[in-house]
């Protein structure tokens, strides 16, 4: 597997069709209104931004050591 640099770790991002999904989602989650599909895909989501903030983080950090 080929290594991503830091930088090009740190423009991966989600779409706006997926933020305005989780804003949906989230939305609906402040009314308790969430199928459990919706609570499933919302609690994906989270997942997944929880997994790129550390790369970011990660990414940020390498790129202070080798500046």
């Amino acid at each position: 597997m080929r290594q991503r640099s830091p930088k090009a770790l740190l423009k991966i991002r989600f779409g706006q069709r997926d933020l305005d999904r989780i804003h949906e989602l989230a939305v609906k989650n402040q009314d308790d209104a969430l199928t459990p599909t919706e609570r499933a895909d919302l609690e994906s989501y989270l997942r997944v931004s929880s997994f790129l903030d550390l790369m970011h983080a990660k990414a940020r950090r390498s790129l202070t050591k080798h500046t």
